[in-house]
């Protein structure tokens, strides 16, 4: 029995030492949409930027004013889920953040990366020398405007042939 119980106390200070090691969740947003972080506060804690700079604070189970003047009117909590979530994204939103849960016996923060992107066109495919005979090539493009990490794929009966990548 004193096996397991080692074995549980050192699974819990494994658990800790992994969270204190700054690891982010990775968050994906697209201007004009919104994102929600994973992980609840359901009845104090605070939203804050990486920096230690608070943006929105739970007290009591209830939202007090947003801090951050860019924010104001973004940034939502939801009493039942205890989720906070930014509306309205911009790219200026792109940061690391953090939700701190002060509710417990002991102060727990999760780290996240939010990346806001630019919402990508619908793909514009161009052809060019279109041949009459089956043998004759033709070149056939596609392309996207305000791409950044996307990824085109060309499929033929049902295989993918190639794929083209933008990282930025």
């Amino acid at each position: 029995m004193r096996l397991l119980d080692f074995l549980r106390v050192l699974l819990v200070f494994v658990a800790e030492l992994c969270l204190s090691l700054g690891q982010s969740e990775l968050l994906k947003g697209v201007v004009g949409e919104a994102v929600t972080f994973k992980y609840p506060v359901l009845k104090d804690g605070f939203l804050n930027y990486k920096s230690g700079v608070s943006i929105a604070h739970v007290s009591n189970s209830a939202l007090r004013p947003v801090f951050v003047e860019k924010l104001k009117g973004r940034v939502h909590w939801d009493r039942e889920t205890g989720l906070f979530s930014i509306t309205q994204l911009f790219l200026n939103d792109t940061g690391n953040y953090a939700v701190q849960n002060t509710g417990g016996q002991s102060s727990v923060t999760t780290d996240f990366h939010l990346m806001v992107y630019n919402a990508i066109s619908e793909p514009q495919l161009s052809v060019s020398d279109k041949g009459s005979l089956p043998q004759r090539p033709c070149l056939v493009e596609c392309s996207v405007a305000n791409g950044r990490e996307v990824t085109l794929y060309w499929h033929s009966k049902g295989k993918t042939v190639s794929s083209t990548s933008s990282s930025d």
